[in-house]
């Protein structure tokens, strides 16, 4: 009888046993090639990737990248006077290395090498000793092309591993951090990686990335803010109720945060953008009919169906959604126009803007046969007008604008004159670089000081903190309605003791309208008392210590150069 052996409750064979193990080996062997083919087809891959990208150079340059350099150049010609004839004047050859990237693709190339050995995204300590010594206070104008190269190849492998890190969100977060405000407390954080040039490395190191950052958090921020604005009835309960208790005098001076509330979101509060002088009660009514009609409810559902399907961020949190607040601040605004003032409609502007301003300049101005001068009723107008802002006001900043405007213009002109008259005259391009054009686009140009003025400045749509607000809201009408309780006041009983009115969530609109109809002289005191208590102001609740009234951007003055210029920097 064969021999055997008990495996797992069974009688198997012997050699039944290692004709088994025979298979199972033969298995693992397969296996085993199967997966050495797989890494074999991958090199190959990888290979023939590099090989393509060598080759794409090639084509460009046939083959020969000294030949190319040679042969890549642009001529400048003029024709003497009296003469048909064009003389070259000078000839520049193109940096084909830098145009078609190559130099770039080599530090590409070297960081994904030195990441393939670490796997970390941490740099070798070959390649961290390369990178380490990068100045942000460098000055490639004054150094040589070999010593800006070196420069160049420390920022982009660097910057490259920042963003190999972003997965590891608790790094990124550190790293943004650095030792803004915020990292007060914080000491126990490891210090950011980009601290070998200042304890506010990435801000240094990348103050284009770091804005980008804080502009679409600040965007994001507003959206979201001014959406739990639209969710909450406080806001146009509080705003209504502070309008009538100082119209009425109850308050003397109005309460900044509530005043300026109103002024930033006049038509989100008012029919029509202008606040009840008087008629209380039934402004606020009115309101609410505008933003429930039919037409307005079906605007939002079809905007929220839109929403529901959008694939980014801000498609989702459109301020379309929104029953009643509905303005878009000039970051949201100038990022939808692609930062193209141009596509931005009438409609959209605020009257206040620069951008309205120079548009309002370029109305046209007839003149009646009784020599007054009236300006066409364009859609920025009438808004203007309906603001309080009087015809004679527009016309007088219109044609001073459009005064300073034509100024501009012939400075502009002026200045192109003189640069182009240098081009064709030297040898070489001019020693210094004429910088009257870009000083009047910096004083001129109405983006920059929109922006400037959204975020800190006389209309900070984006520059406030709404979660603040609406909590100090939530606050104060608790505190109106403790005070009204422990009194048990008339108006608070009807509001939140009635049978018929025993609805939660409009007890606090009840109030409101009981306080509009102005017949309580009591509760009208006991409200203002805590609007007072303490008087809140907008600085307060914003992101900043303090908003500018900054009405003019300083000129950049441009660096001089002492020979001619490099080509732009294809990367920086």
């Amino acid at each position: 009888m064969a021999p055997s052996q008990r495996i797992g409750g069974q009688v198997i064979p012997t050699q039944q046993r290692q004709q088994t193990k025979g298979a199972s080996a033969a298995k693992g062997k397969k296996k085993k090639k199967k997966k050495k083919k797989k890494k074999k087809k991958k090199k190959k891959k990888k290979k023939k990737k590099k090989k393509k990208k060598k080759e794409l150079l090639k084509i460009i340059t046939r083959g020969n990248m000294d030949w190319a350099k040679t042969n890549f150049g642009v001529e400048i010609h003029t024709a003497p006077k009296g003469s048909t004839k064009f003389v070259k004047v000078s000839k520049n050859y193109i940096d084909i290395e830098e145009q078609f990237l190559a130099n770039t693709y080599q530090y590409l190339l070297d960081f994904i090498t030195d990441f393939q050995m670490t796997r970390s995204g941490k740099p070798t300590k070959c390649m961290a000793a390369a990178i380490e010594d990068w100045d942000p206070k460098f000055e490639p104008r004054k150094a040589s092309k070999e010593d800006r190269m070196k420069w160049r190849r420390s920022y982009i492998i660097k910057h490259t591993q920042k963003y190999e890190l972003l997965h590891a969100m608790f790094e990124d977060f550190r790293d943004w951090l650095d030792e803004s405000m915020y990292m007060s407390g914080l000491q126990t954080l490891p210090p950011s990686r980009f601290t070998s040039s200042n304890p506010n490395g990435l801000w240094e190191y990348s103050p284009f990335l770091c804005g980008v950052g804080l502009m679409e958090a600040l965007e994001i921020a507003y959206t979201f803010g001014v959406w739990m604005f639209d969710q909450c009835k406080e806001p146009i309960l509080l705003v209504h109720l502070h309008n009538m208790l100082h119209k009425k005098g109850y308050i003397e001076q109005p309460i900044g945060l509530y005043g300026s509330l109103s002024e930033l979101f006049p038509t989100s509060f008012s029919s029509g953008g202008k606040a009840p002088q008087s008629g209380f009660a039934p402004a606020f009514p009115a309101r609410i009919k505008e933003v429930t009609s039919r037409s307005n409810t079906a605007k939002i559902v079809s905007a929220k169906g839109k929403a529901k399907q959008a694939k980014d961020i801000h498609s989702k949190m459109s301020s379309k959604v929104n029953m009643m607040f509905q303005e878009k601040s000039n970051l949201l605004l100038y990022r939808e126009a692609i930062w193209n003032p141009d596509r931005i409609a009438d409609s959209a502007l605020d009257s206040r803007t620069m951008l309205a301003s120079l548009r309002l300049s370029h109305t046209p101005i007839t003149v009646d046969a009784s020599g007054v001068k009236h300006m066409k009723h364009t859609e920025l107008v009438k808004r203007a007008m309906a603001q309080g802002i009087k015809e004679e006001v527009l016309i007088q900043s219109a044609e001073g604008l459009l005064n300073i405007h034509k100024a501009t213009q012939a400075r502009q002109a002026s200045a192109a004159e003189r640069v182009a008259l240098l081009n064709a005259c030297h040898k070489a391009r001019p020693t210094k670089k004429i910088s009257g054009i870009r000083k009047v686009k910096d004083c001129s140009n109405p983006l920059k000081l929109d922006i400037h003025h959204d975020i800190s400045g006389h209309l900070p749509l984006s520059g406030i903190n709404y979660i603040w607000v609406l909590a100090r809201m939530h606050i104060m009408f608790m505190q109106i309605e403790d005070d009204l309780k422990a009194v048990r006041h008339a108006s608070w009983i009807a509001a939140y003791e009635s049978g018929e009115l025993d609805k939660a969530k409009e007890k606090r609109v009840n109030l409101t309208v009981f306080a509009l109809q102005e017949q309580d002289d009591e509760c009208l005191r006991i409200m203002a008392k805590v609007f007072q208590n303490p008087r809140a102001g907008l600085m307060n609740h914003t992101y900043w210590e303090d908003l500018d009234e900054y009405d003019k951007l300083e000129p950049r003055e441009a660096e001089a150069s002492d020979g001619p210029p490099e080509p732009e920097c294809s990367v920086m």
